[in-house]
Protein backbone atom coordinates (compact mmCIF):
# COMPACT_ATOMS: atom_id res chain seq x y z
CA UNK A 1 0.00 0.00 0.00
CA UNK A 2 1.49 3.34 -0.89
CA UNK A 3 0.89 6.38 1.49
CA UNK A 4 0.06 9.93 0.36
CA UNK A 5 3.16 11.15 0.72
CA UNK A 6 4.92 8.33 -1.23
CA UNK A 7 2.75 8.97 -4.03
CA UNK A 8 4.26 12.79 -4.19
CA UNK A 9 7.60 11.50 -3.67
CA UNK A 10 7.34 9.07 -6.63
CA UNK A 11 5.41 11.73 -8.92
CA UNK A 12 7.55 15.27 -8.45
CA UNK A 13 10.66 14.32 -6.28
CA UNK A 14 12.36 17.88 -7.66
CA UNK A 15 9.13 19.59 -6.04
CA UNK A 16 9.81 17.18 -2.85
CA UNK A 17 13.53 18.21 -2.87
CA UNK A 18 12.80 22.41 -3.02
CA UNK A 19 9.93 21.86 -0.63
CA UNK A 20 13.03 19.91 1.42
CA UNK A 21 15.15 22.85 1.17
CA UNK A 22 12.85 25.55 1.98
CA UNK A 23 12.01 24.05 4.86
CA UNK A 24 15.83 23.64 6.29
CA UNK A 25 17.33 27.33 5.17
CA UNK A 26 13.52 28.79 7.06
CA UNK A 27 13.82 26.19 10.13
CA UNK A 28 17.84 26.70 10.43
CA UNK A 29 18.16 30.48 9.43
CA UNK A 30 21.78 30.27 9.73
CA UNK A 31 22.27 28.77 6.18
CA UNK A 32 23.55 31.16 3.59
CA UNK A 33 23.90 30.99 -0.31
CA UNK A 34 26.85 28.65 0.13
CA UNK A 35 25.95 26.36 2.33
CA UNK A 36 22.19 25.82 0.13
CA UNK A 37 24.01 25.22 -2.89
CA UNK A 38 26.08 22.66 -1.80
CA UNK A 39 23.41 21.06 -0.45
CA UNK A 40 22.20 21.68 -3.88
CA UNK A 41 25.02 20.04 -5.57
CA UNK A 42 25.38 16.75 -3.17
CA UNK A 43 21.49 15.74 -3.77
CA UNK A 44 20.57 17.18 -6.84
CA UNK A 45 23.58 18.44 -9.01
CA UNK A 46 21.79 18.68 -12.21
CA UNK A 47 19.11 21.00 -10.49
CA UNK A 48 21.36 23.23 -9.04
CA UNK A 49 20.73 26.58 -11.00
CA UNK A 50 16.81 25.64 -11.72
CA UNK A 51 16.26 25.30 -7.65
CA UNK A 52 18.26 27.95 -6.59
CA UNK A 53 16.38 30.48 -8.51
CA UNK A 54 12.88 28.77 -6.93
CA UNK A 55 14.11 28.73 -4.14
CA UNK A 56 15.31 32.47 -4.18
CA UNK A 57 12.20 33.92 -5.46
CA UNK A 58 10.24 32.02 -2.70
CA UNK A 59 12.21 33.45 0.21
CA UNK A 60 12.13 37.00 -1.48
CA UNK A 61 8.46 36.31 -1.50
CA UNK A 62 8.39 35.59 1.94
CA UNK A 63 11.56 37.05 3.71
CA UNK A 64 13.63 39.33 1.10
CA UNK A 65 17.00 38.45 2.36
CA UNK A 66 19.95 40.27 0.28
CA UNK A 67 21.71 36.63 -0.41
CA UNK A 68 18.19 35.65 -2.07
CA UNK A 69 18.43 38.84 -4.31
CA UNK A 70 21.56 38.00 -5.45
CA UNK A 71 20.85 34.23 -6.31
CA UNK A 72 17.63 35.48 -8.00
CA UNK A 73 19.55 37.98 -10.05
CA UNK A 74 22.75 35.49 -11.11
CA UNK A 75 20.19 33.27 -11.94
CA UNK A 76 18.34 35.38 -14.29
CA UNK A 77 22.00 36.68 -15.81
CA UNK A 78 22.76 33.69 -16.59
CA UNK A 79 19.65 32.42 -18.11
CA UNK A 80 20.31 35.72 -20.61
CA UNK A 81 23.86 34.62 -21.54
CA UNK A 82 22.07 31.26 -22.38
CA UNK A 83 19.83 32.97 -24.15
CA UNK A 84 21.81 35.11 -26.30
CA UNK A 85 23.90 31.90 -26.77
CA UNK A 86 21.08 30.31 -28.70
CA UNK A 87 19.72 32.86 -30.44
CA UNK A 88 23.30 33.58 -31.65
CA UNK A 89 23.68 29.59 -32.57
CA UNK A 90 20.22 29.50 -34.35
CA UNK A 91 20.79 32.66 -35.82
CA UNK A 92 24.27 31.91 -37.05
CA UNK A 93 22.95 28.38 -38.11
CA UNK A 94 20.22 30.02 -40.28
CA UNK A 95 22.29 31.77 -42.15
CA UNK A 96 24.79 29.46 -43.16
CA UNK A 97 22.19 27.15 -44.22
CA UNK A 98 20.94 29.76 -46.51
CA UNK A 99 24.38 30.73 -48.25
CA UNK A 100 25.14 26.59 -48.24
CA UNK A 101 21.78 26.29 -50.16
CA UNK A 102 22.09 29.09 -52.68
CA UNK A 103 25.84 27.95 -53.23
CA UNK A 104 26.03 24.09 -53.55
CA UNK A 105 21.93 23.49 -53.40
CA UNK A 106 20.59 20.85 -51.40
CA UNK A 107 22.43 19.78 -48.34
CA UNK A 108 23.07 16.56 -46.58
CA UNK A 109 21.83 15.49 -43.70
CA UNK A 110 25.11 15.18 -42.24
CA UNK A 111 25.66 18.91 -42.92
CA UNK A 112 22.42 19.77 -41.50
CA UNK A 113 23.65 18.20 -37.97
CA UNK A 114 26.68 19.77 -38.45
CA UNK A 115 25.27 23.12 -38.55
CA UNK A 116 22.59 22.49 -35.79
CA UNK A 117 25.32 21.63 -33.17
CA UNK A 118 27.94 23.85 -34.16
CA UNK A 119 29.40 26.66 -31.78
CA UNK A 120 28.58 29.94 -33.28
CA UNK A 121 32.50 30.49 -33.46
CA UNK A 122 32.94 27.44 -36.08
CA UNK A 123 29.47 28.64 -38.00
CA UNK A 124 31.15 31.76 -38.44
CA UNK A 125 34.23 30.28 -39.87
CA UNK A 126 32.38 27.80 -41.86
CA UNK A 127 30.80 30.87 -43.31
CA UNK A 128 33.94 32.34 -44.43
CA UNK A 129 35.01 29.40 -46.26
CA UNK A 130 32.56 29.61 -48.03
CA UNK A 131 33.65 31.80 -50.71
CA UNK A 132 36.52 29.81 -51.15
CA UNK A 133 35.16 26.44 -51.26
CA UNK A 134 34.24 24.10 -54.19
CA UNK A 135 32.79 21.43 -52.26
CA UNK A 136 31.00 20.98 -48.85
CA UNK A 137 33.48 18.97 -47.62
CA UNK A 138 35.25 21.88 -48.44
CA UNK A 139 33.67 23.97 -46.28
CA UNK A 140 33.93 21.91 -43.51
CA UNK A 141 37.05 20.54 -43.78
CA UNK A 142 39.51 20.49 -40.22
CA UNK A 143 42.42 22.10 -42.80
CA UNK A 144 41.09 24.84 -43.81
Amino acid sequence: MILLSEKILLSDPERVAYLIMRYVVETYRRYDEQDVREIIRRVRPEEEEKMMSQFAQSVIDNTNPKWAQMVWQNGEQRGEQRGEQRGEQRGGAKILTGLLQRRFGTMPEWVREKIATAEPSSLEAWSLRIFDAQSLDDVFSDKA
